[in-house]
């Protein structure tokens, strides 16, 4: 999809992208690649329900939507895996150093700098569509004290950015690895998102059933599932949320 044909609704402001882009669906299924954005998110979503706080007018906060009707619901991690490493790819012109931290968490010098939230639409074996939304901090460089790790280009760069001009580039990369999905079995974005992945090589410590131990990444399957492996060789799957890094082995 061409630059020409993106288009990003700007509202003021917003509980959240995603639930505004569901209502839109709803109502009149707008076309693949249209996003909304807004300057405020008064309840906007995280993974697992957690909260995305941010200051009026110095982020990208947007959603986008995407028919993925091509994709096996059991291969639909590959649309997180694409966003991702889009946004991790448009990152890398202003800055150094991002990593992805599974599944999708967008980091820089070991400070979250973005958050990304996939909601899919099954229907039969495929997907029906995916809603993209995501939250990049920008121009903010004061954050809530809840926040545990929090960075943005700015405070990264020393530059103030042109919020609409940065949006527009997110959805083009987007939509490039999207279109990507669509003529390649995964194999590329998949190999860029593992380049990307943060805690690549080595060992590293974990914690999964309050139990820690010692393991390294082996690799991220389609369906999002980590594979990590321990000392002894043995290779265990985890999902989203069972289990917890705890830092350098």
């Amino acid at each position: 999809m061409a630059k020409d044909n993106i288009k990003i609704m700007l509202v003021p402001e917003t509980d959240s992208t995603n639930k505004l882009m569901a209502s839109q669906i709803a109502a009149n299924k707008p076309h693949e690649g249209f996003a909304i954005r807004t300057d405020y998110q008064a309840r906007g979503r995280g993974q697992a329900g957690n909260v995305w706080l941010a200051e009026p007018g110095k982020n990208v906060l947007m959603s986008l939507v995407l028919y993925p009707e091509f994709l096996n619901a059991t291969r639909q991690f590959l649309i997180s895996k694409a966003v991702s490493v889009a946004i991790a790819e448009v990152l890398e012109k202003y800055t150094g150093n991002i990593k992805i931290k599974w599944p999708n968490d967008i980091y820089a010098n070991g400070r979250k700098l973005a958050g990304i939230l996939i909601e899919n639409a099954i229907m039969g074996p495929n997907l029906s569509h995916s809603i993209i939304g995501f939250g990049i901090n920008i121009n903010q460089c004061i954050f809530d004290d809840s926040l545990p790790n929090p960075v943005s280009l700015s405070q990264l760069t020393g530059q103030v950015y042109n919020i609409e001009v940065l949006s527009a580039e997110f959805a083009e990369a987007i939509l490039q690895n999207y279109n990507l999905l669509k003529t390649e079995d995964g194999t590329e974005i998949s190999n860029r998102y593992e380049k990307h992945l943060l805690n690549r090589t080595g060992f590293f410590k974990y914690r999964a059933d309050g139990i820690e131990f010692v393991a390294r990444l082996i690799g991220v399957e389609p369906s999002g599932c980590m594979i990590l492996e321990d000392t002894d060789g043995q290779k265990t799957g985890f999902w989203f949320k069972e289990i917890e890094y705890l830092g350098p082995a």
